[in-house]
């Protein structure tokens, strides 16, 4: 005997297939998007680049700047450069010119073997 969420038939009705619930009789349920009656998707917002918006305040506990404090802290000749500052900001600068000749050259570097 199968199971109560198991049909005999193959064929699945419309509002199955639409669901995916009949794909392989599962009895796991998707919710229906597509009526508009359930909750939107989170989306991320995104950065509006203007080219008088070249400065961008980033927050002290991104991944940029960690990376950031970490290469200054192991290139500095004072080991103690942590503890005799506090930073307060940092502030991000785009410059699509410097991006696109750091790509190029990143770009040669790789072919010419070299990573790093």
């Amino acid at each position: 005997m199968l199971p109560d969420y198991v049909k005999e038939s193959d064929e699945l009705t419309e509002k199955e297939d639409r669901k995916g619930t009949g794909c392989f009789n599962s009895p796991i349920q998707m919710a229906d998007t597509s009526s508009g009656s359930a909750k939107a998707g989170f989306n991320i917002p995104k950065i509006k680049k203007t080219n008088k918006d070249n400065l961008q305040i980033v927050g002290l506990n991104t991944r940029d700047v960690k990376e950031l404090l970490l290469d200054i802290n192991k290139h500095c000749l004072n080991t103690n450069f942590m503890s005799e500052i506090e930073v307060i900001s940092v502030k991000m600068v785009h410059n699509s010119e410097l991006m696109d000749k750091y790509y190029k050259k990143k770009g040669e570097l790789k072919d010419q073997g070299r990573s790093n």
